[in-house]
């Protein structure tokens, strides 16, 4: 799987993986596998255009069960345009 930024995706697993014992325990499994990636861009309503990386995981033997990560850039436009909303929250 290509990673726009490592340590922003292991610091995400992390967090999945201290709030689910489930997700601790498909991450430990060697079924977990990078399944596709690609590029995507979408329009958020106060943000506009962006464009992000998109990363599915899914889990051998349990083809339900599929997790969608999208990621940005460090630096890109959209990084720009993404951090207020972050923010916000």
């Amino acid at each position: 799987m290509r990673q726009q930024n490592p340590c922003a995706f292991a610091r995400q697993a992390a967090v999945l993986r201290e709030a689910s014992a489930e997700f601790t325990r498909l991450w430990a499994g060697p079924q977990v596998q990078a399944h596709r990636s690609a590029r995507t861009v979408m329009r958020h309503p106060e943000a506009g255009e962006l464009a992000l990386n998109a990363s599915w995981l899914q889990v051998m033997g349990a083809a339900h069960l599929k997790l969608l990560v999208y990621t940005v850039e460090r630096g890109s436009p959209t990084a720009a345009l993404s951090a207020p909303l972050a923010s916000e929250r």
